[in-house]
């Protein structure tokens, strides 16, 4: 049985390639860069304790309208607390006075990915100075931002137009050119305040009484 958890947490607005991760689509998990922290996060979809039953190829993330990742009540500060957290899957479908009105896709875990695992300089070292350079300064979400009455974001290239129109590909304008520079593994991240309102359909009972229990003060309703 499924219902409704309304709720306060914190999560992330997701901003995802026009095309798929992976051709073929695995393995199921992506690398979200929260360019705010300059922070990678491993994505997983795949652990077969988060219950999904939706498969990655079927899910197909990248048609997913208004994306994003929010945690539940009672995992709203264990990324920061334990460097870890299971969190939903989410398809925003309005955002009415502050109160973001959302269905779950899935669930995912979310884990910071390690110094040695994934850094500037190896970025730098596979694809040249220019494109690690963009994405610090908020390329993906420049590039990527298809949400609903979305607007150009203020968002200055720092690398010279010149140099930028002269690369092999478009990338600063070709969001599936630049997912596939990027191997096809990267999504854009922007952090949602811990108070956010959300209203999620879609939800087990059980999670939702999990919620009441541990976290009872962030359930709304």
């Amino acid at each position: 049985m499924l219902g409704v958890l309304e709720f306060r947490s914190a999560g992330f607005e997701l901003y995802l390639p026009p095309t798929p991760f992976s051709d073929p689509p695995e393995p199921p998990r992506f690398v979200m860069l929260d360019d705010s922290s300059q922070v990678f996060y491993n994505v997983d979809y795949q652990t077969p304790l988060l219950g999904n039953i939706t498969p990655w190829s079927t899910l197909a993330l990248h048609t997913v309208p208004d994306p994003a990742i929010v945690f539940p009540p009672e995992q709203c500060d264990m990324l920061q607390i334990m460097n870890f957290a299971t969190g939903f899957l989410v398809s925003i479908e309005s955002r009415d006075q502050g109160v973001f009105i959302a269905r779950k896709v899935g669930r995912v875990n979310v884990k910071p990915l390690e110094q040695g695992l994934m850094n500037w300089a190896a970025l730098r070292s596979l694809n040249g100075d220019e494109l690690p350079a963009e994405m610090r300064a908020g390329l993906l979400r420049r590039v990527w931002n298809r949400r609903p009455n979305a607007t150009t974001q203020a968002i200055p290239y720092v690398t010279s137009k010149h140099i930028l129109d002269s690369l092999p590909r478009p990338w600063h304008r070709d969001g599936a050119a630049l997912n596939y520079e990027l191997d096809q593994r990267f999504a854009g991240g922007v952090p949602l305040w811990t108070e956010q309102h959300w209203r999620l359909c879609g939800v087990e009972f059980s999670q939702i009484e999990k919620s009441k229990e541990r976290a009872g003060g962030r359930v709304l309703s």
